[in-house]
């Protein structure tokens, strides 16, 4: 009934906000929110996987984030690294990736996709791989 009588008085003022006010209703705000840019997003874990060579990643949920890459690269001799691999995951779950070198130093790197794009690429986080 409320609704009725409110639907009413909105069209019954001819749109004067001062007309509708003193009816005792009080408008609705008709501006949307604007997207936020996402902060830095982080990894919740990084732990051994079930089997050798694997490891498992979650990503810290983040309000607002559409998906999370994670990237990951094995670490060679004198520090250098090998070509990036990326996973892209729609939600913050678990993800075993799988086949990796035993004994093997891993760099892992994590961003998100929000509204507004995505968010820098996290500090490197390193893991050996059992």
């Amino acid at each position: 009934m409320y609704t009725q009588l409110g639907h009413y008085v909105e069209a019954a003022c001819n749109d004067d906000l001062a007309t509708f006010n003193t009816s005792g209703f009080t408008a609705a705000a008709k501006t949307k929110t604007v997207p936020q840019p996402l902060t830095g997003v982080k990894f919740s874990f990084i732990d051994r996987g079930p089997n050798s060579g694997q490891v498992v990643v979650k990503p810290q949920s983040q309000i607002g984030a559409i998906a999370f890459d994670v990237r990951y690269a094995l670490e060679g001799t004198g520090g250098t690294l090998g070509p990036w691999t990326t996973v892209t995951l729609t939600a913050s779950r678990k993800l075993t990736i799988s086949g990796l070198t035993l004994a093997g130093i891993y760099q892992f790197q994590i961003r998100a996709l929000g509204k507004l794009g995505y968010t820098d690429w996290m500090d490197t986080k390193t893991f050996v791989c059992a």
